[in-house]
């Protein structure tokens, strides 16, 4: 029996753009529900679309703005941000004015990465 799928906003939106095929949009909305894996990293290693290309679609998709991290100039703040949470949570810290940091993350909707960031990094 074969199982309907429906896609998601973002692979809906990369078919009618044309960017991406129906029937590999398909198997990744199956993929994805059925192990859960990371939608971003299962289109771009399987090349089925660049990461330029996915990270302006996703932000056009969940309404927010594209950071062009190749114009900010990386800083160290290793007593906020630690390695390990730059690695776990794939953020950069790219700027710091007053009392605000500034920090580009690949996925903004992961709210487990928000969360550790105002509880380890003393933020509100």
């Amino acid at each position: 029996m074969k199982e309907d799928i429906t896609l998601n906003g973002i692979l809906k939106r990369l078919v009618s753009k044309g960017l991406i095929g129906l029937d590999s949009a398909t198997e990744a909305q199956r993929s994805l529900n059925q192990h859960g894996f990371n939608l971003a990293a299962f289109l771009t290693t399987n090349e089925l679309i660049s990461p330029l290309r996915f990270a302006k679609e996703s932000a056009s998709e969940f309404g927010l703005p594209y950071l062009d991290i190749d114009k900010y100039e990386i800083i160290d703040i290793p007593e906020i941000v630690t390695h390990d949470t730059i690695e776990r949570y794939l953020v950069a810290c790219i700027g710091e004015k007053d009392d605000t940091l500034y920090i580009a993350t690949s996925n903004p909707i992961q709210d487990d990465a928000s969360s550790h960031h105002h509880e380890h990094c003393e933020l509100s």
